[in-house]
């Protein structure tokens, strides 16, 4: 390999780590992100056993890559389906270089206590449906 090859590969890959450099999980987004929906990998319905009873969605969302970092996640419910909304950052401009790291971001994420017991309900994390019914 020539020395200006290896300059150039060099010079590549600082420009792809150091456009992977964004915030820490948790903080506020960087300049030049964009929130999106998280892949979804696995979701679970936990209920604590209290009076009234707790519930709880235990989710892994995914980080398909080096530069996408989790965002957030919003809870709403309209009448017997609970949504559970879970987003990542991504970088807005579509052309910044990520390293091939996957990752993945677990979640648990309460969904309260008012819930009829013996209905039936749907829990919908990103478009994930799974029924329940309450106890």
């Amino acid at each position: 390999m020539s020395a200006f090859a290896r300059s150039l590969a060099v010079f590549a890959g600082t420009a792809a780590l150091a456009s992977c450099v964004a915030s820490a999980p948790g903080s506020s987004a960087q300049q030049g992100t964009r929130e999106v929906r998280a892949p979804i990998v696995r979701v679970a319905l936990r209920v604590a056993e209290s009076q009234p009873p707790q519930y709880f969605a235990d989710l892994v969302s995914a980080l398909p890559d080096g530069c996408t970092r989790f965002a957030r996640v919003e809870v709403r419910r309209e009448g017997r389906t609970v949504f559970v909304d879970v987003f990542n950052h991504v970088p807005s401009d579509g052309t910044t270089l990520c390293t091939m790291i996957y990752g993945e971001q677990e979640s648990a994420v309460p969904l309260g206590s008012d819930f009829e017991p013996g209905a039936t309900y749907t829990l919908d994390v990103n478009g994930t449906r799974q029924p329940f019914v309450a106890q």
